[in-house]
């Protein structure tokens, strides 16, 4: 009996050897498609919230810029004033008073 249980235990390790490796190449090919989709996914969960983030700095930059057009032309109006003041003839009480 003790002849027996050798060859026995390498018969069976060799047939479920032979049978299952198939059976876990399919297994394995499943799991690696499973993973793919998951990372798929992942990915573009990412990517929309990447798009949403660069989609609300354009908005602050657009109003950024509509901010420093507006304070630009506030300046430039103040400076046309001024000019405009200095560029005016006197008033006869202003030339008095110098």
């Amino acid at each position: 009996m003790k002849d027996v249980i050798i060859p026995v235990t390498f018969f069976l390790t060799t047939a479920a050897v032979i049978l299952l490796a198939p059976i876990t190449r399919r297994i394995g090919r499943y799991l690696e498609v499973l993973i793919e989709e998951k990372r798929a996914a992942l990915r573009g969960e990412r990517d929309a919230a990447a798009r949403e983030a660069v989609d609300a700095l354009a908005r602050r930059v657009e109003l950024l810029e509509e901010r420093i057009e507006f304070a630009e032309r506030l300046a430039l109006a103040d400076r046309l004033e001024r000019a405009e003041r200095l560029m005016a003839p006197a008033e006869p009480r202003e030339l008095e008073r110098r």
